[in-house]
This record gives C-alpha cells, structure tokens and sequence, in this order.
C-alpha cells in the first residue's frame, strides 16, 4: 500500500489550487495514478485515493512526475566573464535543475568578505531562476579576525 497524506484543500481553497495527476516515485518503484495537490505554489498533500478538488487540474498521466535535481556544485564565477549565476540558473531549470549550490571560488577573487556576499546574494535575486545556495570562504585579506564584519 502507497504512504498517503491528504489534506482538505477546499477548506481555505485559493485560486492557484493545482492537482497533478501523474505517476510518481514512490518507496523505490513507480505508482500509477498518483495525485500531487499544490496550492499557494507549496506540495500540500500526495495520494492515490480520491483526489481533492482543485481550481486546475492537469493531466500528466503519461508522465513521471519526480523530485526537481540539486547540482551541488556549480562554479559560475570561477572564471572571469563567465555568463553569470543568470544564464547558470536558466540552463539548471532547462534541464530540470531545482536548486544550485555556487561556490566561492570567484574570479578575480574568492568571495570571501561580506561585501562579496552581498553582492552575490542581490545577483542570486535579480538574475536567478531557480534556487540558490552560496558559499563563502576564508582567505588572508578576510580571515577569521574580520569574519564578524
């Protein structure tokens, strides 16, 4: 029997309620005729039993509906005029990537201070179309004395 977690979405029903009807991942096989429900953009509930009501419901009936890909180690900086975290973001989502983690190996220079961080953050922000995790490091010119600035 498939683990179930149904939640009453016609309770506070919003208008970008979705169901996903699809075959999906589950305890390591595939299980047909699965629901996803969303609402407020958020996975609310997953089943096979008698789907909840929802403003839009598609049929992917056809298809694997499977958890987005995290690329754990993306270097978007580490050479100089790269196309950017932007550009990164945009080929990641093409290709099904739901979450990047960029490392601080930048060009010219490690992000390494606070302002580097920034920076990369309002980049992250501005440019990116799916999530973003960064690092940062420690170098001579930011040690550890300066780690609080």
């Amino acid at each position: 029997m498939a683990f179930e977690m149904q939640h009453a979405l016609n309770i506070n029903r919003h208008e970008d309620d979705q169901r996903v009807d699809a075959d999906r991942p589950q305890n390591r096989q595939f299980c047909s005729q699965q629901y996803l429900a969303i609402s407020q953009g958020k996975i609310v509930a997953t089943g096979s039993s008698q789907p909840p009501d929802a403003e839009k419901v598609i049929d992917a009936s056809d298809k694997w509906v499977i958890p987005g890909v995290i690329d754990g180690q993306v270097h978007s900086g580490s050479q100089a005029n790269q196309e950017g975290l932007g550009w990164a973001s945009r080929a990641a989502a093409a290709g099904g990537i739901t979450v990047m983690v960029d490392m601080p190996y930048d060009d010219p220079e490690p992000v390494a201070s606070r302002v580097q961080l920034d920076n990369k953050i309002a980049e992250v922000e501005r440019d990116c179309h799916v999530d973003v995790a960064l690092f940062g490091t420690l170098n001579q010119k930011h040690g550890l004395k300066r780690l609080r600035d």
